[in-house]
C-alpha cells in the first residue's frame, strides 16, 4: 500500500539515494527507485552497517499525496524516467538536485511549475549490490554539501546539519563550475585507466590534466565573464586527487559495473557549451569519445541533453 502522508521524496536508490535515506531517516522520506529496501549503510567508523527500511515506491507507482520537497539523488541515466515521474506526480514541486555535472536546470525549464534548486556535495560514496544481502552504500569520507537557499528560507524537510550549508544560487553556481572542472579531469581519467584517484597524478595519463583544465576554463570564462589562471586549477585538482587517493571515482564505478556514465553531463556539457561560444575543446572531445566507446550513453538521455546532435545509429557515439 502506498504511503499517504505528504513528505520529502528522494528520487533514486543508488549510492546517493541510499545514503540520504539513511541521513534523513528521522524525517520519514519516501524513496522512489528500482531497488527496494532494506539498505545497508556502512559508516567509516564502524565495521557493522546500519540497516534501514525507508518507505519505498517503484518508479511506476503513483504518489498518493503531493511531495513537500524532492531530492534528486540519481545518476543522469535516470533523467528520462525522472521527467516522466515528475510530470505525473509532482509537476509543481520544489526540486533539490545533488546530481553530478551541469545542465539539469535547462531540462527542468520544461516544467514551469517546478522550482529547481541545485546543490553540490563532496561526500565520497561507494555503491554495493551483493547477490546475497541488502543493497548498500559505503561512506568513504564525509565531505560537505552546499544547496541553493529557497526564497522562503531553509526548508523544514532538511535538518540543520553542520556539514550542509544553504547559499545563494550565485554562490552555488560558482561551486558547481569548480566541481565540474574537477570532475572533468578526475572522472574520465580514472575511468580510462581503471586506477584510484590517488594514482592519477603519477600516471602518464595525467599529462591530459592541464589541457583538459585549460580548455574547460575558457568555457567557464565565457559563461561567467571571469577568467581563472590555469596553474592554480591544476594544483587544486591534483591536491583533490591526492586527498581522495583511496576513492574510485563515480565514473570508474560505473564503468566497472557496466552502467552508463555521466560523461555527457560533465565533459559533454563543456563540449556543448564550447560549441555555443565557438570554442574548440579537442582534449575533452577525445576523452568523451573514448568513454562513450567503453559505456555508451543511452539514446533517450542523449536526446534530452543534445537533441540537435542525436547519436548515430550505426556505432558508438
Amino acid at each position: 500500500m502506498a504511503p499517504s502522508a505528504s513528505r520529502l521524496v528522494i528520487l533514486g536508490t543508488g549510492a546517493l539515494g541510499r545514503y540520504y535515506a539513511y541521513r534523513l531517516r528521522d524525517y520519514n522520506p519516501i524513496v522512489i527507485g528500482t531497488t527496494p529496501p532494506p539498505y545497508a549503510v556502512y559508516p567509516p567508523d564502524r565495521p557493522e552497517p546500519d540497516i534501514i527500511y525507508p518507505a519505498f515506491l517503484p518508479w511506476e507507482a503513483p504518489l498518493a499525496n503531493p511531495a513537500s520537497s524532492i531530492l534528486l539523488a540519481v545518476k543522469w541515466a535516470a533523467m528520462p524516467r525522472i521527467l516522466t515521474w515528475i510530470s505525473q506526480n509532482a509537476p509543481t514541486a520544489r526540486v533539490f538536485s545533488l546530481m553530478n555535472g551541469m545542465g539539469q536546470e535547462d531540462i527542468f525549464r520544461r516544467f514551469p511549475g517546478i522550482t529547481f534548486l541545485a546543490g553540490v556535495t563532496t561526500d565520497a560514496l561507494t555503491r554495493v549490490d551483493p547477490p546475497d544481502g541488502p543493497a548498500g552504500v559505503f561512506l568513504r569520507a564525509t565531505g560537505h554539501t552546499w544547496m541553493s537557499m529557497p526564497d522562503s528560507g531553509q526548508p523544514r524537510d532538511f535538518p540543520p546539519w553542520p556539514d550542509w550549508s544553504w547559499e545563494s544560487p550565485d554562490a552555488i553556481q560558482e561551486r558547481r563550475w569548480q566541481k565540474l572542472l574537477q570532475n572533468s579531469v578526475i572522472n574520465p581519467l580514472s575511468a580510462l585507466t581503471g586506477v584510484k584517484n590517488g594514482e592519477l597524478p603519477t600516471h602518464p595519463i595525467w599529462r591530459l590534466a592541464p589541457p583538459l583544465l585549460d580548455e574547460a576554463r575558457t568555457v567557464w570564462a565565457r559563461a561567467t565573464g571571469q577568467d581563472r589562471p590555469l596553474k592554480p586549477l591544476v594544483k587544486t585538482v591534483q591536491e583533490l586527487a591526492e586527498a581522495t587517493r583511496a576513492n574510485r571515482s563515480s565514473m570508474l564505478q560505473d564503468v566497472l559495473a557496466t552502467r552508463p556514465t555521466e560523461i555527457q553531463a560533465i565533459n559533454g556539457f563543456l563540449l556543448r557549451q564550447g560549441r555555443r561560444y565557438g570554442l574548440s575543446l579537442p582534449t575533452h572531445e577525445a576523452v568523451v569519445t573514448l568513454i562513450e566507446r567503453m559505456a555508451p550513453t543511452p539514446d533517450a538521455l542523449w536526446r534530452l541533453l543534445a537533441p540537435e546532435t542525436a547519436p548515430p545509429e550505426d556505432g558508438p557515439r
